[in-house]
């Protein structure tokens, strides 16, 4: 990841980084994240980001204090917005499809990752790594 960063913003090249972090990644059977408000109305919760980060993030802020405030805007009219999110399918199924969008990923990033990654680096991502 410092790789990355560093390679996409040359001018980070000395910056030492202290922190990192990596771990699961909250999504939804549909890809797209839900929002919506328990029963009672004073719960509200977003969920299924993605991980697709600040942009997602913002407007998710935006929809979960419109919920709060209890306004009707654009946002809170999007289509999951007060939606029930899909339950994933039972196994085996979960495991083909979570192993089906694992490969597209990876081969995503395959394909957006520079020439010259060292050969272990190329060669990792050709075996899935």
């Amino acid at each position: 990841m410092k790789d990355d960063l560093r390679r996409t913003f040359p001018s980070l090249a000395g910056v030492r980084f202290t922190h990192e972090w990596g771990g699961p990644v909250g999504l939804t059977v549909r890809f797209v994240p839900t929002f919506g408000t328990l029963e009672g109305g004073r719960i509200h919760y977003g969920f299924g980001y993605c991980g697709h980060g600040v942009g997602p993030t913002h407007l998710g802020g935006q929809i979960l204090a419109d919920l709060v405030l209890g306004r009707r805007t654009e946002r809170t009219d999007l289509c999951f917005v007060r939606t029930t999110a899909l339950p994933f399918p039972p196994e085996p199924l979960r495991y083909l499809g979570i192993t089906a969008a694992r490969v597209a990923l990876l081969r995503q990033d395959r394909e957006q990752r520079p020439k010259d990654d060292p050969w272990i680096v190329r060669t990792m991502m050709r075996f899935g790594g």
